[in-house]
C-alpha cells in the first residue's frame, strides 16, 4: 500500500524536474475573445512563445496595438453594417468603404463577395441604387477570382431587390413626367 502512494509524488518530481514532456506552442494560435487587460497579457506571452495569435475585440486601439489589420478592416465593416441598420447610411456607406480599402491593402481576397455584398445592402438602404449595383459587380468579381460562393444567393437576393428599387424609380419618374 505504502509503494502506491508513493508513485503519484515520483510523477510531480518528473514534471518538477523537467522530466515531463510537454507539447510545443509555437506555430499554434490561441484565439482571444477581448483584448482588455487580460487579453492584451495573454497576447503578449503567447507571442512570446511563437504563437499567432487569433482574437475579436470591439476595441480598435487593441488591434492597431498588436498589428491586427484583418480584424481592424472587419470591425470596421461589420460596425458600418450595424450603423447603417440602425438608420446611419451614411456613416454606415463610410466605415465600410474603409474597411474595404484596409482589407484590400492586406493582399487579402477571402470575404469580399461578402463584404462589398454588405456595402450593397446598405447603399439599398440609402436608396443609392447605382452604387449598390456596383458593388455587387465587385462582388460576383471577387468571387470569379475566390470561386468563394458561400454568399452567392444573397448577391443575387440584393441584385432583384436592387433592380425592383431601380424599376420602381423610373416607373414614378415616367409618372411624373407624364402628369
Amino acid at each position: 500500500a505504502a509503494r502506491d502512494q508513493a508513485a503519484p509524488r515520483r510523477r510531480v518530481l518528473r514534471i518538477v524536474l523537467g522530466e515531463h514532456r510537454g507539447v510545443g506552442l509555437g506555430g499554434r494560435t490561441p484565439g482571444i475573445f477581448g483584448m482588455g487587460d487580460i487579453g492584451r497579457r495573454v497576447a503578449t506571452r503567447a507571442r512570446g512563445f511563437g504563437m499567432e495569435i487569433a482574437y475579436h475585440n470591439p476595441q480598435a486601439g487593441a488591434a492597431e496595438e498588436f498589428g491586427f489589420t484583418h480584424w481592424i478592416a472587419s470591425a470596421s465593416i461589420s460596425s458600418g453594417w450595424g450603423l447603417a441598420a440602425k438608420g446611419d447610411t451614411r456613416e454606415g456607406i463610410g466605415r465600410i468603404a474603409r474597411g474595404l480599402e484596409l482589407w484590400k491593402a492586406t493582399g487579402a481576397r477571402a470575404e469580399l463577395p461578402r463584404f462589398n455584398a454588405l456595402l450593397a445592402e446598405v447603399y439599398l438602404l440609402a436608396g443609392d441604387v447605382q452604387a449598390g449595383l456596383q458593388s455587387l459587380k465587385d462582388a460576383q468579381a471577387a468571387m470569379q477570382e475566390t470561386d468563394e460562393r458561400f454568399y452567392e444567393a444573397e448577391i443575387y437576393r440584393l441584385k432583384g431587390e436592387l433592380l425592383l428599387k431601380s424599376n420602381n424609380v423610373a416607373t414614378r419618374r415616367m409618372k411624373k413626367h407624364e402628369a
